[in-house]
């Protein structure tokens, strides 16, 4: 009897969910404040009033960036819905602003949130998209921000309110902190331990698991010959070496991907989207180019073409010939070889062509597809390279 007793316990015990979650990271009040001020000298600049940072709304803003830590992420196939961005609790980020922060009943406020790699360079640009965002440029009158490191990302919490009460001094630096998480009706989110600590280092490099479309990139690599025969210059040649590079830059640029918010919607007192971070400057630092290898420095003119979200070769090449910076890269008569490459990361397309002035062999037959593990550098001393890849 005793024995069958123990083992319905035992049974009884797992059928049991968890109510709470408990997370462990880092908050950066210096990066809080950052992300204020960039945002108040946009306001500014738009002749607005500058928005006072609030103690109470801060803390709401810290509690929610470590509830968000634990729903979706960078390195997550989730994608935002109105379900995973409530609260675990399932109540909406309003009663949690309400517990830390003496709010009158029915004051406007507004929630903005995203997930970015923890890296100082992605940060800065990040706050400079946030500021130029027409949520953050609203009515506001006060504001809460927080970010958490946490698993090599950073999520970003501001909250605004229409209502500005006294506000305490807000702390600098960095506080290694815990938080149980309410993931159940009626439980709470809460601080278990918060401690100013020196001890956080942004990662030097962050592994992607992504997939190489090299079927794509030789596709595009026969659209952009047809575009070019029918100019009359002469077809590009693929460059395996080239082609390796390209597909890394596409790499560094799945890495620079975010999630955030971005317009404003009354009914939920949120609105959010979807947006990736493009552009010619590595995340380790410097142009594109600089990964160009030994093996073409001798190159008289290189260039580089980059694109996000086309889902066909096709599509791809018709958004770079309709744009004229692109078109002129695809139609340099002094180019000879090309390497395309196609990097699908969780559902997302993005593409690069690197070009030289270099003329190389032809014959190369890629793979048709191959996932990948691309070591992504944020630290100018390391190169970005490829880990792992399978066929």
């Amino acid at each position: 009897m005793c024995t069958l007793l123990s083992l319905f316990l035992v049974l009884l015990t797992l059928s049991v969910s968890a109510q709470t979650v408990t997370v462990a990271g880092v908050y950066d009040y210096s990066e809080a404040k950052a992300f204020v001020r960039t945002i108040n000298k946009a306001r500014m600049k738009k002749k607005l009033n500058t928005l006072k940072m609030d103690q109470g709304l801060t803390e709401a803003a810290m509690l929610r960036a470590a509830e968000l830590s634990t729903q979706w992420s960078l390195f997550s196939m989730d994608e935002m819905t109105e379900k995973n961005t409530q609260r675990p609790n399932g109540k909406n980020f309003i009663t949690l602003v309400q517990n830390k922060f003496s709010m009158p009943q029915g004051t406007e406020c507004g929630e903005f949130f995203s997930c970015c790699v923890a890296n100082p360079g992605i940060m800065s640009i990040h706050r400079d998209g946030v500021a130029e965002n027409k949520f953050a440029l609203g009515s506001w009158r006060a504001v809460g921000a927080a970010v958490f490191y946490r698993n090599e990302q950073a999520f970003c919490v501001l909250i605004f309110s229409k209502h500005v009460n006294g506000s305490s001094e807000i702390p600098s630096g960095q506080w290694d902190s815990k938080v149980q998480v309410g993931t159940a009706k009626g439980k709470e989110t809460f601080f278990l331990t918060k401690e100013q600590t020196t001890t956080f280092k942004f990662p030097k490099t962050v592994d992607y698991e992504v997939d190489f479309c090299y079927d794509y990139a030789t596709e595009v690599v026969r659209l952009v010959n047809h575009v070019r025969d029918s100019a009359g210059l002469t077809p590009l040649v693929m460059d395996s070496a080239l082609t390796e590079l390209a597909m890394i830059r596409a790499a560094e640029m799945a890495s620079s991907r975010n999630l955030e918010l971005k317009q404003y919607n009354p009914t939920s007192m949120r609105g959010y989207g979807e947006q990736s971070i493009i552009g010619h400057n590595r995340p380790r630092g410097g142009s594109a180019l600089t990964i160009l290898t030994q093996e073409f420095e001798e190159a008289s003119s290189t260039g580089e073409n980059v694109a996000g979200g086309y889902k066909t070769p096709q599509e791809v090449v018709n958004g770079w010939m309709n744009s004229p910076g692109h078109r002129a890269n695809i139609l340099r008569k002094s180019f000879k070889s090309i390497g395309v490459g196609c990097c699908s990361f969780y559902g997302h397309n993005y593409w690069t062509q690197l070009f030289t002035s270099l003329p190389r062999k032809g014959g190369y037959r890629p793979v048709h597809r191959a996932k990948a593990t691309v070591q992504v550098s944020f630290d100018p001393a390391i190169e970005s390279k490829i880990v792992s890849k399978v066929n």
